[in-house]
């Protein structure tokens, strides 16, 4: 399990380094668009790898579930994995939500 969490950690911290070196967001010319880009880059790569993490979870708790052979403490355990990892995805799907919503409201806002 440490193995699996080292391996997601180290994924991630790729995937940011890639958004922020983005070569849309290096090849802007207006100053606003340049960041507006650099935000949209991050958050979907950070969406992107939240969402590959509860995927990778949900995996997991689906085989702890199926291998639980009947204990009580081991099925509760899966269960809750599922629980999480589900909650842990509308969370992320929802803040994806909201923050494209006031980039829009932005960009409407100061002109764009």
């Amino acid at each position: 399990m440490r193995n699996i969490r080292n391996a997601i950690l180290i994924i991630g911290v790729i995937g940011i380094v890639a958004a922020l070196f983005n070569a849309d967001a290096a090849l802007a010319v207006d100053g606003a668009a340049q960041t507006e880009s650099f935000i949209k880059n991050i958050v979907k790569t950070l969406v992107g790898i939240a969402g590959a993490v509860a995927v990778v979870f949900m995996v997991i708790g689906g085989f702890h579930y199926i291998t639980s052979s009947g204990h009580p403490e081991k099925l509760d355990k899966a269960k809750k994995t599922l629980l999480y990892s589900g909650v842990g995805l509308v969370i992320v799907l929802a803040a994806y939500t909201i923050v494209d919503f006031v980039a829009g409201i932005a960009k409407s806002s100061f002109g764009g």
